[in-house]
């Protein structure tokens, strides 16, 4: 054991999913970003993860649940936070729905032999932006202390 709590991990991983973010927004700003799809999709998706992962350990959940439970499974992460009071809009449901399966089966790290679809650069952006906001929300309010 690290001697870290699992609140401690909710902020690492809070913290984490901001750089993913950085550099998701690094590669969706790039010249060549039509060619960096999948690289800032998975950066997105793994950030989604960490921040729905961080956002259950701040309300009790341990790490070990969250391997063993979530896996990559950002739906059901999404619907677990939901029932511990993470409140999302609609287009960011929609944008964890759609990444979810391909996040799930590693399209993003290893290019499928099928079509798939990802959601709107911007919108995804956004999506990401407000769940990084909720959870830094519950994150300040069950893990820090003043």
């Amino acid at each position: 054991m690290t001697g870290l709590t699992d609140k401690d991990m909710a902020v690492i991983f809070k913290k984490d999913a901001g750089d993913y973010m950085i550099a998701a927004e690094n590669l969706r700003t790039d010249e060549n970003s039509i060619l960096l799809v999948a690289p800032t999709n998975f950066m997105r998706s793994h950030a989604i993860e960490l921040l729905l992962k961080a956002a259950l350990l701040a309300n009790g959940w341990t790490a070990e649940q969250c391997r063993k439970k979530l896996g990559h499974k950002l739906i059901e992460a999404m619907n677990e936070g939901e029932a511990v009071g993470l409140v999302l809009t609609d287009q960011t449901k929609s944008v964890i729905r759609t990444l979810s399966p391909l996040h799930e089966d590693y399209t993003f790290r290893y290019r499928p032999d099928k079509p798939y679809a990802f959601p709107n650069q911007t919108v995804a952006t956004e999506a990401v932006a407000e769940l990084f906001d909720r959870v830094q929300t519950i994150v300040k309010a069950n893990c820090l202390t003043p």
